[in-house]
């Protein structure tokens, strides 16, 4: 499997984004810097300990609020990595019939959360497959729509929104594959 093809795709149509490259950096970047900061604040209490530093309760707030919010945020970081291994495993496994196509999309639904500037995207494909007109959309049927997950949204898919996209699909797993623009 040529690694230049998986880096080239952007987002599965019914799985969501794929973060390669760069994206895959800055999470693992962002979980070492906020690993960083509890080794800080025990470091910080050992000094306390060992009366090198004297005891100052502002600064334990300030260090405990911090250790809280970064191992939250390693939590979270963790998350999105776990599900974007899960996913690239899937795709290598989609990516060996996979053949690239022209298609065309077509918006279905779009959802704005407050505060969100990028509106979440339901999507439809068309495309023809061996002279057989196909259309796939980004709802699984297989999903259950839950109030916190909406099933077929995807930010993601709002910069293909009713374009002519290249994409690849997959006959064998009937998988459409979005390639980056």
């Amino acid at each position: 499997m040529d690694k230049n093809k998986l880096n080239k795709i952007d987002a599965s149509l019914k799985q969501g984004q794929l973060f390669t490259g760069k994206w895959s950096l800055f999470f693992y970047l962002l979980i070492s810097f906020c690993a960083l900061v509890p080794f800080g604040s025990i470091l910080y209490l050992l000094l306390v300990f060992f009366k090198v530093e004297v005891f100052d309760s502002e600064t334990i707030i300030v260090l405990t609020c911090s250790s809280t919010i970064c191992l939250l945020i390693i939590l979270g970081t963790s998350y999105v990595l776990h599900r974007n291994y899960k996913l690239k495993k899937k795709i290598l496994l989609w990516l060996e019939d996979a053949i690239e196509l022209t298609a065309q999309t077509t918006t279905l639904d779009r959802f704005r959360t407050l505060g969100h500037l990028v509106a979440e995207t339901k999507l439809q494909v068309e495309f023809c497959y061996d002279g057989i007109k196909k259309m796939q959309s980004s709802y699984d049927d297989t999903k259950k729509d839950y109030w916190f997950k909406r099933n077929g949204y995807f930010k993601v898919l709002s910069k293909y929104a009713d374009k002519s996209i290249n994409i690849l699909y997959s006959p064998k797993y009937e998988q459409v594959l979005i390639l980056k623009l």
